[in-house]
């Protein structure tokens, strides 16, 4: 072999490959937003069909316990960390959760509050209003999925979480409150 023979070998050895570099390199944005959707579908498809499980059973809970009757109007504070939740919902959905899990924490105290209990209010919740307290349970889940490293968050997904903690606001307030005297009588 000589070196005629080497160059022409060597070109043809590379031609393909930097063909195909120069296309990567002319269609690379193209190419990334083409793959890019399915790579992190494959990527986060268990901790995907899991957040879809847990907001389905949410969701589920919610539409069986809508038939309790009405209470209140909801309070300053917690429609203010609704509406702050939902401002955030399509640029950060992390802190849409955030909000949103802060605005069913203060539900639950007012919900306390009200019924003049200040300790183990996810116990006395679960014996009052077990649908309420099965819906805390799937939102606690989901705001674990959804702060999970890597786990990408998309505004549909706050959003769902958004409404599904309006439902479970919902719940609080429609619940009817338990006879109070009947406690005190007992002491």
């Amino acid at each position: 072999m000589n070196w005629r023979q080497f160059t022409v070998a060597l070109v043809q050895a590379l031609a393909w490959p930097s063909v195909a570099l120069v296309v990567l390199l002319v269609y690379r944005r193209r190419i990334a937003q083409l793959l890019g959707d399915n790579l992190r579908r494959l990527k986060a498809g268990p901790i995907e069909a899991e957040w879809e499980q847990v907001a389905e059973e949410a969701r589920a809970t919610i539409e069986t316990a809508e038939a309790l009757p009405a209470d209140d109007e909801p309070t300053d504070r917690v429609t203010a960390a609704l509406n702050a939740a939902r401002a955030w919902a399509d640029s950060n959905g992390a802190e849409a959760l955030q909000l949103g899990w802060t605005a069913v924490a203060w539900a639950i105290d007012e919900w306390a509050e009200s019924e003049y209990e200040t300790g183990g209010r996810r116990r006395r919740l679960a014996v009052a209003n077990p649908a309420a307290a099965g819906v805390l349970a799937r939102l606690r889940q989901l705001r674990e999925i959804g702060m999970r490293e890597g786990y990408e968050l998309t505004p549909q997904h706050s959003q769902d979480f958004l409404d599904l903690v309006e439902d479970f606001i919902g719940l609080l307030r429609k619940q009817t409150k338990p006879s109070r005297d009947s406690g005190k009588d007992a002491a």
